[in-house]
Parts: structure tokens; C-alpha cells; sequence
């Protein structure tokens, strides 16, 4: 199989991927509350920990970085382009956002972005979780920790010559999951976005 061949299977195979819901699926084997009815509306692991409790958003944590980590491992370790390999790598983020599954909606991408940096760009995937921790300890809001991390990938990457070829993926990243975030903006403005550890 040729390598043009390969990279066509593994974009396909990666928005497919990224496009599982593994949320709803665990609604759907456990019977917890629809995470799109309750709280942001949102099907990434904050809000399935309030649907369904913190064993619910960490499983869903999981897969969800688990299932970007597996396409740019996949990516990295079959492609020799840059530019393939950050399609592969933007595809399985895009399933998630724009899942096929769910009439092109989705979540915001955060953690299945993570999963790709934690298996493309490890240094900067630690830096971002450093960033991320940061904002949220002085902030406590997750929507803007999760956009400080996304844009601390690339403002890092000019420390790590080896990872530049990536900086269009990382930016391209940092932008969905900043549009995506827009109505968290809203609330915070409004003073109605629950803060982390806040019950409702």
C-alpha cells in the first residue's frame, strides 16, 4: 500500500474515530442522565461528571484523549509528511467537535486535542496540562483554563525547534476549541458559569 494510499485511510479512520461519542455511550450502557440536557449541554468529561458523577467523566476522559493520542500515534509512526500527519491529527479532533454521529456536533475538543499532543508533541502536552492547572487554580473556571492550555501549544512551541512543523496544527486547534468556547464567555460575563467544585 502506498503512502498516499495510507494517509486517505488513516484521515477517514481518524474523523470516524474522533467522531465517537464516548459519552452518550456510556449514557447509553449505564443509563446515566443525557449529558446534553444538563448543565452546558456539553458531552466532553466536565459536564458527564455532573450527568452522570465522576466515575462517568473520568472514563469518558479517558477514551476521548485516548482516541486523539491513537490517530497521531498512528499518524506519526506510519506518515512521513507533516502536513498529512497534521490532517490525520486535525481529522480525529474534528470528529469529536463535528462528530458524524451526532449531525456534525460535538464537544469542544479539549481532551481529544490533548490525546494528540501527549502522542505528536509530549513536551508541549506538559506545558499545556502545566498552563491548564494554572489558570484553573487561579480562576477555577474550566472553559478558560482549557482555552489558556490549547493556546499555550503553540506560544510554547518556539522553545522546541524540533516540534515547529506542528505549530499550523496546534493553532488551527487553539482557534476551534477558542470559537467553541464562546458561550462560556457569555456566562462568565453574565456571572452564571459554575466555577470548578461549585455544586449546582
Amino acid at each position: 500500500m502506498t503512502e498516499e494510499n495510507l494517509f486517505y485511510i488513516l484521515t477517514a479512520g481518524a474523523y470516524i474515530i474522533g467522531s465517537i461519542p464516548f459519552g452518550l455511550v456510556y449514557t447509553k450502557l449505564f443509563g446515566t442522565t443525557d449529558p446534553r440536557t444538563v448543565g452546558s449541554g456539553n458531552i466532553g468529561a466536565t459536564n458527564m461528571a455532573r450527568a452522570g458523577g465522576k466515575k462517568a467523566g473520568i472514563i469518558t476522559l479517558i477514551f476521548d484523549v485516548s482516541k486523539g493520542a491513537l490517530a497521531a500515534y498512528l499518524a506519526k509512526t506510519y506518515l512521513t509528511n507533516p502536513k498529512e500527519i497534521m490532517i490525520v491529527c486535525f481529522a480525529v479532533f474534528a470528529g469529536h467537535v463535528f462528530s458524524v454521529f451526532l449531525k456534525f456536533k460535538g464537544g469542544k475538543g479539549v481532551a481529544t486535542a490533548f490525546g494528540v499532543y501527549i502522542a505528536l508533541i509530549p513536551y508541549v502536552a506538559i506545558t499545556t496540562v502545566i498552563m491548564f492547572g494554572l489558570i484553573l487554580f487561579l480562576l477555577r473556571y474550566v472553559s478558560l483554563a482549557s482555552v489558556g492550555g490549547a493556546f499555550s501549544a503553540p506560544s510554547y512551541m518556539i522553545y522546541f525547534p524540533d516540534y515547529h512543523r506542528y505549530i499550523p496544527l496546534t493553532i488551527a486547534i487553539f482557534v476551534l476549541i477558542f470559537i467553541k468556547h464562546w458561550s462560556n464567555y457569555q456566562n462568565i460575563t453574565a456571572g452564571t458559569e459554575r466555577k470548578f467544585g461549585e455544586k449546582s
